[in-house]
């Protein structure tokens, strides 16, 4: 690897850790043909690390779905038991003794008219539900 200055690209992430705004963080840099990368955590992050991405993801994501619309590869009416076996889409979404999981259109997820929990108001329980929405997500750019 060539070094180009990873201590100036250090430097400036230990800038902004410092921050008492700033718990965690994950500093990636990589030259296109391989020469150089430098990658740094802070708060007990690293690469593989999971980390939260909060509400920039739902602007990425629409997006993404949108594209997929408009190449006609999906519909926002389509049951996301279409892209998932029932197996493991059975059961995220329970009301009042109702199992509503084959129901759910992407449309429901992507307006977040889906009822399902938020893990932040109803606690690790509902942790499932988000990442086979994040795997349903992947898959669909995948498509």
């Amino acid at each position: 690897m060539v070094d180009i200055g990873s201590e100036k690209f250090e430097k400036v992430f230990n800038k902004f850790t410092n921050s008492k705004k700033i718990n965690e963080g994950i500093l990636l840099i990589e030259s296109k043909n391989g020469e150089f990368s430098l990658s740094k955590g802070y708060g007990g992050k690293g690469l593989n690390s999971p980390f939260l991405m909060a509400s920039i993801t739902k602007l990425f994501t629409t997006t993404c779905i949108l594209i997929l619309l408009e190449q006609r590869k999906l519909s926002l009416n389509d049951k996301i038991s279409e892209y998932f076996d029932e197996n493991i889409i059975k059961g995220i979404h329970i009301y009042n003794g109702k199992d509503y999981s084959l129901e759910l259109t992407i449309s429901d997820l992507l307006f977040q008219t889906s009822g399902l929990p938020d893990v932040y108001l109803e606690g690790k329980d509902s942790v499932r539900n988000r990442v086979i929405l994040e795997d349903f997500i992947s898959l669909l750019l995948i498509c």
